[in-house]
């Protein structure tokens, strides 16, 4: 069960020195129940970001409880986990009780889970809060949901820097890919069909951890996870498509494991362990 997402967790005694003092600053400044709610959104989306990708290749995030962990980290951080602070904030600074604070679950979509949070201001007055999606154009009082999602990107996404990465994840992803195929065609020709796909199950993903390599060390804003699926989306596409509908004209070569569900699985292992060696070591 994903902590959080359908029932309160219980709200812990003892909580980071420094989200204490957070708290008392914001009462001193606002004192009043709503103005505590906004500056407490403000400063908890200021804080932390949800980042669209990483919803899914950071899924595991989903089940740390550690408080700790949660209050020091930095940049993505899940929705759950966001409005388990909220409650936290709200509830020690003696303004709301935990009952004034409903989870609600939605979908973004209609494919992924999605949660807010309703706060009881008094008896006549509620306010919806979804402080990951703030930065997706979500308003304060408002939430996402359905096809209501915000906009793709962070409204602080530098797109001079978006442009930039994707021309370069490209440029590897083709260039890795272009190994492979002269890998392929090489071995076709001199040395027959069944020892042209071993060396091609070999070639790819040591040029593919040595391109992801560089890639990370200088230029990577993903993860790993991230990034070797990215670059295993790039070979599937480009194989389903020039591969198997322009040039063979035929699905066939999907239905031989050594030709590509093996060399599939190698090139995202490789990305990913190079990844995980090259932030381990750098």
């Amino acid at each position: 069960m994903i902590p959080n997402l359908f029932s309160k967790e219980p709200l812990p005694d003892n909580i980071p020195a420094g989200m204490t003092a957070a708290i008392r600053k914001i009462k001193q400044a606002h004192p009043g129940k709503e103005d505590f709610l906004r500056a407490s959104y403000l400063f908890l989306a200021t804080k932390y970001q949800l980042k669209r990708l990483q919803v899914i290749s950071k899924f595991y995030q989903l089940f740390i409880k550690d408080l700790d962990w949660a209050w020091n980290k930095k940049g993505h951080i899940h929705c759950t986990t966001l409005n388990f602070l909220l409650r936290i904030m709200l509830v020690k600074s003696g303004l709301f009780k935990d009952s004034d604070i409903t989870i609600r679950l939605t979908s973004t979509w209609f494919t992924m889970a999605h949660q807010y949070l309703t706060i009881r201001i008094s008896d006549d007055k509620s306010i919806d809060v979804d402080i990951s999606m703030r930065d997706y154009g979500i308003p304060f009082g408002s939430h996402a949901g359905g096809f209501r999602c915000g906009s793709g990107f962070a409204k602080n996404t530098d797109f001079r820097f978006v442009r930039r990465g994707v021309m370069l994840f490209l440029l590897f992803a083709f260039i890795g890919w272009a190994i492979c195929a002269a890998a392929m065609g090489l071995g076709m020709a001199y040395l027959g069909l069944r020892s042209a796909l071993l060396l091609h199950a070999i070639i790819g993903p040591l040029a593919f951890s040595l391109l992801s390599y560089v890639y990370f060390k200088k230029y990577a804003d993903t993860t790993p996870f991230e990034t070797a699926f990215l670059f295993l989306l790039f070979v599937m596409i480009v194989d389903f498509l020039l591969v198997a509908l322009v040039i063979n004209k035929s699905l066939d070569i999907f239905r031989e494991p050594l030709a590509t569900w093996i060399p599939f699985g190698l090139i995202f292992l490789s990305v990913f362990l190079t990844g995980l060696l090259s932030k381990k070591s750098g």
